[in-house]
């Protein structure tokens, strides 16, 4: 009787020589200078009897048998293999991409966003709720920023923060916002997923 692996939700099994097997990451492209997280699975094996073999760049087993991560450092193609530990038989092989990872994309970042005076916060995480980013995270932390303000009179206020929270000086210049004014949070700088990435700018016109 055959045994099919049912854990592995939404993921395509492929065939090679009548054995059906699964090498499967997120979104089966792979990033570079990133921990690639990849599934396996094979009818009639469990998953510790399983190893996973790249020809290119670095694979190293996890804590579950049925996850592997792979690690490559530069773009292109790699293949990965998929062994039987108790005979080193191939049981098949997945050809996948090899891309830059995009960077995150800030919803109508450039595009001024209007927003009353009192809703500006001083901690910068705060005002970027509309981050989208590859794999559906939104778990970042601002590692430094730059804050702009243009006044309707002419005068404009600059200030490089390290960290996520505005200072008591920029605070200040929050408070003093009239209608017209204009905030610009720009070469912002994020830890996402361990990695320093860098964020678009976001424009906020201040209205009372």
């Amino acid at each position: 009787m055959r045994t099919i692996l049912l854990f592995i939700v939404g993921m395509t099994y492929f065939t090679c020589n009548a054995q059906e097997f699964v090498i499967a990451s997120k979104v089966n492209i792979l990033f570079v200078d990133m921990p690639n997280e990849i599934t396996l699975a094979a009818n009639m094996y469990k998953c510790k009897d399983l190893k996973l073999v790249s020809n290119y760049g670095k694979v190293e087993p996890t804590d579950n048998p049925c996850k592997y991560i792979v690690t490559l450092n530069r773009k292109g193609y790699t293949t990965l293999s998929l062994y039987s530990k108790r005979d080193n038989k191939l049981i098949g092989k997945q050809e996948f991409r090899i891309k830059s990872l995009p960077n995150p994309i800030m919803d109508g970042g450039g595009e001024p966003n209007y927003i009353k005076q009192s809703k500006l916060s001083i901690y910068l995480n705060e005002n970027l709720k509309r981050l989208n980013y590859y794999g559906n995270s939104t778990t970042y932390d601002v590692k430094s920023f730059e804050v702009t303000i243009l006044k309707c009179d002419g005068q404009q206020l600059s200030k490089k923060i390290i960290g996520p929270k505005c200072d008591e000086e920029v605070k200040k210049w929050f408070d003093e916002l009239k209608q017209g004014d204009k905030v610009f949070f720009e070469e912002i700088e994020a830890y996402i997923d361990g990695y320093v990435r860098k964020l678009g700018s976001v424009v906020f016109n201040i209205i009372c």
